[in-house]
């Protein structure tokens, strides 16, 4: 692993350059955050603020240059105008500084490639690595490196305080974005559903450090278990091609990508620099390459949750169990859309759940079948004991389980209980409750915690299941891929 590129996540020492006692500007914004978990004992390093035009900072000594700090300095965080970067950098070098994150915009994207140039120039003459510029830089959850500048806190215009970005929780997603906002929204929307963020980086306009290093860095990190990537345009094709067919060998990759249309380029080429291209190249790449791709934002985000709590499936054949009928109709349309397949009960399981109905222990009137609708008598009990059978059945790849609340006799247990039996049986399942009451927000939020990933609708969880099938038929399209580099 690159020592100087591993800097980026986990240095010793960071300087802010540019730190501001200004709460309107980033840099403060920036510094706060830093020292607010180096307080709080998740950061480890020194951070210090370099501005020459003050001389303390939240009660800390600013240094006039990077070049006037004691000691070495790992990583510098960069947050000055863009005329004057090169320069920064250049000292920067000097100190023998490791990497960079270049906050600062008004570079290529803007017109202005000459001052990429230049640091380019200053790359190269002390191989000093660059993150961006124009990036809103990244996150670790481990290592506590956090270089957003978006506040944690808000007021509306009423005066009241509400939270603007969730705390990301530790986890095993890594999300790389050629879009900052773009990106630290998917890692709140992700957080929001209860799933661990392993990091996020926003690469910027890609100057030195690229989406193909970071896929490579990611697929070698023990902590990661799936990359979910956000695309917008590469420059070099190779290299994302070996790069990608690497990474999706060792893990997961989810792709997104934007700027499908001819507006899209433009969009693309203004936001980061970025060369869009011809949408249908890049899908016969992505599927060569062993990449998973997600067609809109919602998919993206719901292949990287099934990802993150499940593994990927050895096959497509489903059970879907459920208390509603017209919740099985509507996800058997699915599955069959998907190519799932839904074989019968094994004679053995449906001795054991005639034997349920025996005892009363689900309805007597039940229809035994793929789908299964326990109807809306069944009680929790029942909905238990009866996923209990069928999951021991080596006919299934993966379960969709829609326990609909609004019955009377039907609690929050089935899907503690569920959970666990998943767990102990090691089956792919997923939770689909549809509705917008606290009971059915209830049983999401109860799924997601217990590691089971749930979804408001049978559509979107047939999806997630279906994505799951992806990885594991994707060796092929990789072995092909080798004839193309």
């Amino acid at each position: 692993m690159d020592e100087k590129l591993n800097a980026l996540f986990n240095p010793k020492s960071i300087a802010v350059i540019g730190a501001s006692p200004d709460p309107s500007k980033l840099s403060n914004a920036i510094f706060k955050r830093l020292i607010d978990n180096a307080r709080k004992g998740l950061l480890k390093a020194s951070v210090y603020p370099v501005n020459p035009k003050y001389e303390r900072i939240e009660g800390r000594k600013v240094y006039p240059s990077v070049l006037d700090i004691e000691g070495e300095v790992d990583l510098v965080i960069v947050t000055v105008p863009a005329e004057i970067v090169p320069e920064v950098l250049e000292e920067a070098g000097e100190k023998g500084v490791k990497a960079a994150i270049v906050i600062s915009g008004g570079f290529a994207e803007a017109g202005r490639k000459d001052l990429e140039d230049r640091i380019s120039e200053v790359v190269r003459k002390y191989e000093l690595r660059v993150l961006g510029p124009n990036t809103v830089g990244l996150v670790d959850t481990y290592s506590g490196v956090d270089t957003l500048f978006t506040p944690r806190i808000k007021r509306t215009e009423r005066g009241e305080e509400l939270v603007n970005v969730l705390e990301l929780k530790r986890g095993n997603v890594a999300i790389i974005a050629q879009s900052g906002a773009l990106g630290v929204s998917i890692a709140d929307c992700l957080t929001e559903e209860n799933v661990g963020i392993r990091a996020f980086v926003s690469v910027g306009n890609q100057l030195d450090i690229s989406v193909e290093e970071l896929l490579e860095y990611f697929s070698e990190d023990d902590r990661t278990r799936v990359v979910m990537l956000y695309l917008e345009g590469v420059r070099d094709g190779r290299s994302f091609v070996e790069k990608a067919r690497l990474a999706s060998s060792r893990k997961p990759v989810i792709v997104l990508k934007a700027g499908k249309t001819d507006v899209g380029v433009k969009s693309a080429l203004s936001h980061t620099a970025s060369i869009a291209g011809d949408i249908e190249v890049y899908k016969g790449v992505f599927k060569q390459a062993g990449l998973i791709e997600a067609e809109d934002l919602e998919e993206f985000m719901d292949f990287g949750k099934v990802y993150s709590m499940q593994r990927p499936s050895r096959g497509g054949r489903l059970f879907i169990l459920s208390n509603s009928g017209g919740m099985i109709v509507i996800a058997s349309d699915a599955a069959s859309l998907y190519g799932l397949q839904m074989p019968p009960l094994s004679e053995e399981r449906l001795s054991e759940l005639e034997e349920l109905k025996r005892k009363g222990i689900i309805p007597k009137f039940v229809s035994l079948s793929n789908p299964l609708d326990l109807t809306a008598s069944v009680s929790t009990e029942g909905f238990i004991r009866t996923f209990e059978v069928i999951s021991q059945d080596p006919n299934y790849d993966m379960f969709l389980i829609i326990p609909v609340h609004s019955t009377p006799t039907l609690n929050e247990r089935a899907i503690r209980e569920i959970a666990k039996i998943a767990k102990e049986r090691e089956k792919a399942v997923a939770i689909c409750e549809v509705g917008g009451s606290p009971w059915s927000k209830l049983f999401r939020r109860i799924s997601n915690e217990c590691g089971i990933p749930s979804y408001p609708t049978p559509e979107r969880a047939i999806r997630a299941l279906h994505a799951l099938t992806l990885y594991s038929g994707a060796k092929e399209d990789r072995a092909a891929l080798k004839e193309l580099i």
